[in-house]
């Protein structure tokens, strides 16, 4: 028998359909806290035998805590509208709203939820739902190793928890962030203290090896056309309106909205969790058109880029655009000028450079990482933003 004395470890885990990453966690007076990698699997964090090959690459672990970050793709997202209500009053009334808006028993997830919006007299309550089963596959797991769980949260808010420790979020208006990810790129707003609005969209990267030359003889057009707008809808300024507001029609409108998880001015109705197993939106497609080449990072006179990634990058750029149009118009958030990017090291430059030049938008790293190490990078970034939450 071994007795331990001292305090606790703390750990922290992230990971996804593709990898996990289990790291111990080292808190700094400034900045995010460090994370000294111990094992790495290239494995889903959801399967437990996964989980199993990853603790013992990690080997003797002493009796601690854990913080996790799981990707978003494995949560269900409901949107509720409520009365007006004090915040005190949301975790009462909730559950029963709840259990009208999903077709499983309540019993069946874990779930956290966030106040999004307040209209009038009304309340948009967010609510993130993780099947009850992952969660014990998890827990079980770390449990034989004398580790608890004490945060487990949906990886855009350890993204976001990462950028704030960093201090790198900004006073004001809205910032967008995105992650990366093989068969998906999830996308996330943050706005005040709240995050606001999240999306997964299916986007697959594309197989072959990116090469960095021009989206030749393309050009992106939006599906929505806009038009400067700086009122509130009264004639006064809107003081949110710190970037044109792009105002739609019908048609673009409906093009627009589809996919998008907020449901608006419906009380007591909800969206379903969804049945897929990736709970992914389907890209909006693609309008191109014949132009003069877009100058990415390569030379001029390079062979054109690889199709895919043409289709790849256009598509990331059109949804980006479709989630600035939609929070500006639909949600009437902040104007958003800045965003982050996690999992896109190898093609960021060539990115960069489509949002300066079709949306006028400075795109950061979430964290500097290199070429072929994306993955590893985004997911220790994560890990040490959820250990924020200690």
């Amino acid at each position: 028998m071994s007795f331990h004395f001292g305090p606790k470890k703390l750990y922290t885990l992230s990971g996804d359909d593709d990898a996990t990453l289990l790291g111990e966690l080292t808190r700094s007076n400034t900045g995010p806290p460090q994370v000294r990698k111990l094992a790495f699997v290239p494995e889903s964090m959801a399967n437990r035998d996964a989980l199993d090959r990853l603790l013992a690459a990690a080997g003797s672990l002493r009796p601690g805590r854990v913080a996790v970050a799981m990707p978003l793709s494995l949560f269900d997202i409901v949107t509720i509208n409520l009365p007006r209500l004090t915040e005190g009053t949301v975790p009462r009334v909730l559950p029963y709203h709840l259990a009208k808006a999903i077709n499983k028993p309540l019993s069946s997830f874990l779930y956290d939820w966030q106040i999004t919006q307040r209209r009038g007299d009304q309340l948009q309550v967010t609510v993130y739902l993780l099947p009850a089963r992952l969660h014990g596959v998890l827990q079980g797991a770390l449990a034989e190793r004398e580790v608890a769980i004490e945060y487990l949260e949906p990886d855009v808010f350890s993204a976001f928890g990462y950028l704030e420790a960093d201090g790198r979020l900004p006073a004001t208006g809205a910032c967008l962030c995105l992650l990366f990810r093989r068969q998906m790129v999830t996308l996330a707003v943050f706005e005040g203290s709240t995050v606001t609005l999240v999306r997964n969209v299916t986007a697959r990267l594309p197989d072959t090896p990116f090469q960095a030359n021009t989206l030749d003889g393309f050009n992106l057009t939006a599906a929505a056309p806009t038009e400067p707008s700086g009122t509130a809808g009264n004639g006064s300024p809107d003081p949110r309106a710190t970037a044109p507001e792009p105002k739609i029609d019908a048609t673009s409108a409906e093009d627009l909205l589809s996919g998008f998880s907020l449901l608006l001015d419906r009380p007591d109705q909800a969206q379903e969790p969804k049945e897929e197993a990736d709970g992914a939106e389907e890209p909006l497609a693609l309008v191109l058109e014949q132009a003069e080449p877009v100058v990415l990072a390569g030379s001029a006179t390079s062979p054109p880029m690889d199709a895919a990634w043409q289709d790849y990058l256009q598509t990331v750029n059109l949804e980006i655009m479709r989630t600035r149009d939609f929070y500006v118009s639909v949600v009437k958030g902040g104007a958003i000028d800045t965003v982050f990017a996690a999992g896109a090291d190898e093609f960021l430059g060539e990115l960069q450079n489509l949002l300066r030049g079709s949306l006028g938008i400075a795109l950061h790293p979430l964290a500097a990482g290199g070429a072929g190490e994306d993955q590893r990078f985004m997911l220790a970034a994560l890990a040490a933003g959820a250990g924020t939450r200690w």
